[in-house]
């Protein structure tokens, strides 16, 4: 998926999120959109860094180490871990991701 794709789909989900906040009296911008990046390069990450995302979110420890290192470079990125947590794995984790959703 190439820059300018990623840009309009982020742009259209950012309309429809304004759109509903409104409708409900909710000011938009107290809704944090989080952009579930697995499987998806670093280039996308930055393509939609780019385009106003700040928020991404992981499941694979191993590929999110790699992107996470990849775009290290861009001030105000915040990682996030989704999903279960293999004991194994906490410290990493911990190390690596500003947030965690976990059950």
């Amino acid at each position: 998926m190439d820059a300018d794709c990623i840009a309009g789909n982020i742009a259209e989900v950012s309309e429809r999120v304004r759109a509903a906040a409104e409708k409900v009296g909710r000011a938009p911008e107290t809704v944090q959109v989080l952009a579930v990046s697995k499987t998806h390069p670093a280039e996308a990450v930055r393509a939609a860094f780019a385009a106003g995302l700040r928020h991404f979110g992981e499941n694979y420890l191993q590929e999110a180490e790699d992107k996470i290192a990849a775009t290290a470079d861009l001030d105000g990125i915040h990682w996030h871990f989704i999903g279960p947590i293999q004991s194994n794995k906490t410290r990493a984790i911990a190390a690596h991701f500003d947030w965690v959703h976990s059950v």
